[in-house]
């Protein structure tokens, strides 16, 4: 006869819980009851290899069968697993979060029975997988036979509002199979396509054939799951195609399995073809427990700047929310997302040092997001491993030839402690620039940076293999620069010796030795031009001074700080906060002048003769050093006093041209910025 039983107080509670609110998507009552199925029948698998005595035929494919109706409006599926009693079906299904899983892996504990393989392969771990049926279903009918030798076959029935039904039914067969009367608003549970679509999307890579209506859907292979040899190309190929969504090849595959500190078995690759910054969705990777899907898009276990990467991971570590979509614990999370990013940038280092060209092809498309991944930093991130992924040319290299800051590292001078960068939009324009004409003077190489970025990037790396990172237009505040300036003082102070006992009271402007070397000032005239263009500035820097060895450039500014603010004035000065305020005044640079340099020579001139023109020919000389620094706000307000300097060097003449004359190019003028 029937028998009617009551669901415990709490689980009618619970019960409600699971069909209101515990899933955000009904389709997962399809991914439960498929892992529940795939449980029995790992179950009846291990009892095969260990026990003899069972209603069950060895011979019989273990299987997974979903059959719809769409003109009874109902969805059934059946599994020929281990069955239940009708004391289990009691335990089981009229006690809420008490899992048979759990139950059997007690079992196999206490009997010493079984691998741990075996054990962890059983997926339903929390009890409430079942009573997701209740969310799209009017009544639930369970029919089950346990595999033990004649036993009664048994059906379990509910609507779900607090009582059920048991009696024996003879009709049932060995396993268990479960009939979904569908609720009138889900009926697309009992439409073919949409059902594919759930089991495809979830349950593709469970271990045992999915049959719907006769035909198998689960076909795909879990390619992590294998040998990573085993692969062929063509098995990558499809499988980043079928994740990916994409009918493009992967550029690259990283197939990889950890035990400790979490059990980790991935599978990621790297797109070809990857689309600008903003074209790239973080959409992460599809997260797996023992090959059933939790989340196809696990933003979490990888950080942002690796969202070009698409793959699996497969963690039987992570616990998992009573619904398998709610991740419960996020230190392992963390944990899993630490291993991933260590090991998709490690082999990414790898592969640039064996195929440089392919990789060069790789970091034009992706050097956006490794940039990012620098400044955006995660603190469980190692910036310094990030910045081994890093290429930029070199003033060592020939045009187009790349290098890394470890290479840059293992080519430095000895006693070297400074690597330096110029941030510029071209080779040519870097071969003209004093900052950098000044360090391959003095043997230093010099990354070139094209990319803007690439100003923000490196100073917030700050250093690489113990060597602090610094712009080009920094090296006179460097520890580099103390030597040679030292030896610069010394060669000064002798020359200065040597004419004060050899010049006479004539010469008071310029001075030249005997030999004729160049005309250069002396340290008083240095010290007196210094003060006066320290005073005439004045806010524009913060101090001057005369330096030699300064190749053929009359001034030159200087700072540590030149290439922060020159990003400060790519992303802020559009702002109402700094569009008042200049530049320079920020920065406060210091100004460098070169004594031997015919525009210092004759702006001394100016200084002792001509005030107003010296005034005006310093600030146009200290105009040009903030545009050389690529730290000028806005150079339109030159013109006038260009204008003027052109008019009065016209009237006075000047010296005939001997090099190639250069056609004046016209330029539009830009119309006025406008505060918004």
């Amino acid at each position: 006869g029937v028998e009617r039983f009551e669901f415990q107080a709490e689980t009618r509670q619970v019960l409600d819980i699971v069909a209101k609110s515990l899933y955000s998507e009904k389709e997962v009552f399809i991914r439960e009851i498929v892992s529940n199925a795939s449980d029995a029948l790992e179950k009846l698998r291990h009892l095969r290899l260990t026990q003899t005595s069972s209603e069950d035929s060895s011979e019989a494919e273990l299987k997974i069968d979903i059959t719809l109706d769409e003109s009874t409006n109902t969805f059934t599926i059946k599994d020929n697993g281990i069955g239940m009693e009708k004391s289990e079906l009691i335990g089981n299904l009229g006690t809420i979060a008490r899992s048979g899983s759990q139950a059997f892996l007690k079992q196999l504990k206490e009997k010493g029975e079984g691998s741990t393989s075996t054990a962890q392969s059983i997926i339903g771990q929390f009890g409430v997988g079942f009573y997701s049926t209740f969310m799209v279903g009017d009544i639930i009918s369970v029919y089950s036979r346990s595999w033990k030798p004649a036993s009664a076959g048994y059906r379990w029935m509910s609507d779900g509002s607090g009582t059920y039904e048991l009696a024996e039914d003879e009709s049932a067969e060995v396993g268990t199979k479960i009939v979904v009367q569908l609720k009138s608003e889900n009926k697309q549970f009992s439409v073919e396509d949409t059902v594919k679509g759930i089991v495809s999307k979830y349950s593709n890579f469970i271990s045992f054939p999915i049959y719907l209506n006769g035909t198998q859907v689960n076909k795909l292979q879990p390619l992590w799951m294998t040998q990573g040899k085993q692969i062929t190309d063509e098995e990558h190929k499809e499988f980043f195609q079928y994740l990916s969504q994409r009918s493009d090849d992967p550029r690259y595959s990283l197939h990889f399995n950890a035990d400790a500190p979490l059990m980790i078995r991935s599978l990621v690759y790297i797109p070809k073809n990857v689309a600008a910054m903003f074209g790239v969705p973080h959409e992460g990777l599809s997260l797996y427990n023992r090959r059933v899907l939790i989340q196809d898009k696990a933003r979490e276990v990888l950080p942002e700047w690796l969202r070009f990467v698409k793959g699996v991971v497969d963690c039987e570590d992570i616990p998992l929310n009573l619904s398998r979509e709610m991740l419960q614990d996020l230190t392992i999370i963390k944990k899993v997302r630490a291993t991933l990013t260590a090991r998709i940038v490690k082999f990414l280092q790898r592969q640039a040092k064996k195929d440089p060209e392919s990789y060069k092809e790789f970091f034009s498309q992706c050097g956006v997001f490794v940039r990012e991944g620098l400044v955006a930093n995660d603190p469980g991130e190692s910036k310094e491993e990030i910045a081994k992924l890093l290429r930029f040319e070199s003033s060592e290299k020939q045009s187009e030839a790349s290098t890394s800051l470890g290479e840059y590292v293992e080519r430095m001078q000895k006693g070297q402690n400074h690597i330096y960068f110029l941030c510029t939009t071209s080779r040519d324009i870097a071969q003209t620039s004093p900052y950098f004409i000044q360090l391959k003077d003095k043997g230093y190489e010099v990354l070139l940076t094209y990319d803007p970025a690439d100003d923000i990037v490196l100073n917030s790396l700050e250093s690489f293999a113990g060597k602090k990172l610094r712009s080009a237009e920094s090296f006179s505040t460097t520890g580099d620069a103390v030597i040679d300036e030292m030896d610069e003082l010394n060669e000064d102070k002798q020359q200065d010796d040597t004419k004060d006992k050899e010049s006479s009271e004539e010469s008071d402007v310029e001075e030249s030795d005997s030999s004729g070397d160049k005309l250069r000032l002396s340290s008083k005239q240095c010290k007196q031009l210094c003060d006066y263009i320290k005073d005439t500035l004045a806010k524009k820097v913060d101090s001057v001074k005369a330096t030699g060895k300064m190749a053929d450039f009359p001034a030159i500014v200087t700072s540590a700080h030149i290439s922060t603010f020159r990003s400060m004035k790519k992303n802020f000065l559009a702002s109402q906060q700094f569009s008042s305020i200049p530049l320079a005044e920020l920065l406060r640079p210091t100004l460098e002048i070169n004594p031997s340099h015919p525009v210092i020579l004759k702006l001394f001139d100016a200084f002792e003769h001509d005030r107003p023109l010296a005034k005006m020919a310093l600030e146009q000389l200290y105009d040009n050093a903030l545009i050389a620094a690529g730290v000028m706000d806005d150079p339109r307000h030159m013109l006038t006093r260009l204008n003027l300097l052109l008019s009065h060097a016209l009237q006075k003449g000047s010296p005939p041209i001997t090099s190639t004359t250069v056609e004046p190019e016209v330029v539009e003028p830009e119309p006025e910025a406008k505060s918004i």
